[in-house]
């Protein structure tokens, strides 16, 4: 996983940033296909920039994709992971046909890469596609799970539609306390589980899931301290101001070696939710002279000034608001 660069976290990048550390994404795949999570090689994984796929995959920072090999008798065999996150309750009804647009994607490049090699060529066979639904919303999801189900037109016209369901990992379909006794990427889904809990529950959940954590440190100490990080900065942004400092003491009560260690992490924590704030603000403004000039914006650039961490960068494209003619003027 590496450091967490704080200033660019949000509750959301929170999620995808803990799935860049094998273990966390063995977590979340062995809970998806237990049958099939041991013969992937985790220690080989390489995560993919959504750029990729081109412009319009870049600009949605909630997907992740990821090859890893998969090991059986025949050799290795190398697999994508194309892994799409959804944390509002308004779940997206085109999942079903996002994931397979990026796996056509992919299997093109394929195609592609095996028709620039030189003759004679080997048959063409493709690498396997995992499409996940990596979903964090409260209310059970609601919305389509297969690509039949967006297809128009009487039933009888859908026996051509491809059988393709990604799987889905619902964290409203599963309990406080399995998740509590899963492994340390668990936790932190225990905790967004309650984020909305009463304080007694949310602190109880916080307590337990720290404890977990902290039973590591001593034989794990950079995974421990990047997953207490994650569970820590996500409650505190969760959490309202007046219940931070009794969740900064559980912290310090599970780890009182660690004190000094526990306290930056909160100072640093507090540092980006105030930088995080300004970004929010900037972002708005920008957002409110382009809607005001032009309408309703293209979904692409709506993402792109989400994804925009530089507040310079949406400081002079907020000047330049103003002064545009299009929007393809823009340059952010």
């Amino acid at each position: 996983m590496g450091p967490i660069d704080w200033p660019r976290q949000t509750p959301e990048r929170m999620v995808r940033t803990s799935l860049h550390d094998p273990e966390s994404l063995r977590e979340l795949i062995g809970s998806v296909l237990p049958d099939l999570v041991n013969g992937f090689d985790f220690a080989a994984m390489t995560p993919l920039p959504l750029s990729f796929f081109g412009d319009d995959w870049r600009e949605r920072e909630a997907d992740l994709l990821f090859q890893l090999p998969y090991l059986s008798d025949g050799g290795a065999i190398s697999t994508l992971v194309c892994l799409l996150m959804e944390h509002q309750t308004n779940t997206d009804r085109l999942m079903p046909l996002r994931t397979y647009i990026v796996s056509g994607a992919f299997w093109d490049r394929c195609w592609r890469a095996w028709r620039q090699t030189a003759s004679p060529r080997p048959s063409l066979l493709v690498p396997p596609v995992i499409p996940i639904v990596l979903y964090t919303g409260s209310a059970p999801w609601g919305s389509t799970r297969s690509l039949r189900e967006l297809i128009a037109g009487p039933e009888q016209l859908k026996q051509w539609a491809p059988d393709w369901e990604p799987e889905l990992w619902s964290l409203a379909d599963r309990s406080v306390d399995s998740l509590l006794q899963g492994g340390g990427w668990m936790q932190f889904m225990a905790v967004i589980r309650v984020e909305d809990a009463a304080v007694a529950e949310f602190e109880r959940v916080f307590t337990e899931a720290v404890r977990h954590l902290a039973a590591r440190r001593q034989t794990d100490h950079v995974r421990w301290f990047e997953l207490l990080s994650i569970v820590f900065g996500y409650a505190l942004f969760r959490r309202k101001a007046p219940q931070h400092q009794r969740l900064q003491e559980i912290v310090q009560t599970a780890a009182p070696d660690r004190v000094e260690e526990v306290n930056r992490m909160s100072m640093t924590i507090a540092e980006s939710m105030i930088a995080d704030g300004k970004l929010k603000g900037i972002r708005q403004a920008l957002r409110d002279v382009l809607d005001e000039r032009f309408g309703e914006l293209p979904e692409v650039l709506k993402h792109k000034i989400e994804a925009t961490t530089d507040q310079e960068r949406l400081r002079e494209a907020h000047k330049q608001s103003w002064k545009i003619k299009t929007l393809d003027e823009l340059q952010l």
